[in-house]
C-alpha cells in the first residue's frame, strides 16, 4: 500500500466528493488541528488493528459511509497501521500524543467523538452504532447564529 502526504484542502474535498469511499491506496497524513472546523473526528483506539470492537467499528462506519459522511464525521483509526474507513491517518507520534491527551492506554478500546472544534462531545468502551453516532450528533450539534 503506498502512502502518501495529501494537503488537506484535497482530503477535504475528496471526503466531500467521494463519501462511499473504500479505503484508498492513497493515505493522507493529518493532525488533529489541521481537522478543526472543517470535520468531526471520530479516534478509534485499540489495541491492535486486529482487536474484534475495532473491526467491528471500522465495518459499521463503512456500511454506514453515507451517513457518516452527512454528519461530517471523520473516522480515524489509532493505530497508525490500522485500517480505517476514510484515507486520513495519524502518524505514529500523533497517535501517541492523542493517546495520552484523551487518556486512551495502548491495551484500551476507546470510541471517541469530537465536535468540530476538536472538543470530546462523546466517548464509549464498546463500539458504538450508526444510530447512536446519528444520535449523538444532532444532539450536541451547536447552533451557529
Amino acid at each position: 500500500m503506498s502512502r502518501r502526504f495529501i494537503p488537506l484542502s484535497a482530503l477535504a474535498l475528496l471526503l466531500v466528493m467521494a463519501p462511499g469511499l473504500a479505503i484508498s491506496q492513497t493515505q493522507a497524513f493529518v493532525t488533529l488541528p489541521e481537522l478543526r472546523n472543517l470535520v468531526r473526528p471520530l479516534l478509534i483506539f485499540a489495541p491492535s488493528p486486529n482487536d474484534p470492537q475495532f473491526e467491528l467499528q471500522v465495518r459499521t462506519l463503512k456500511e454506514h459511509s453515507r451517513q457518516a459522511h452527512d454528519l461530517w464525521l471523520l473516522p480515524i483509526g489509532v493505530p497508525y497501521d490500522s485500517p480505517t474507513p476514510t484515507p486520513a491517518k495519524f502518524t505514529d507520534s500523533e497517535a501517541r500524543t492523542l493517546r495520552q491527551r484523551f487518556h486512551v492506554g495502548p491495551t484500551q478500546f476507546a470510541v471517541i467523538l469530537l465536535d468540530d472544534q476538536l472538543d470530546e462531545m462523546y466517548r464509549a468502551t464498546t463500539p458504538l452504532t450508526m444510530q447512536e453516532l446519528t444520535r449523538m450528533v444532532r444532539a450536541t450539534h451547536r447552533i451557529v447564529q
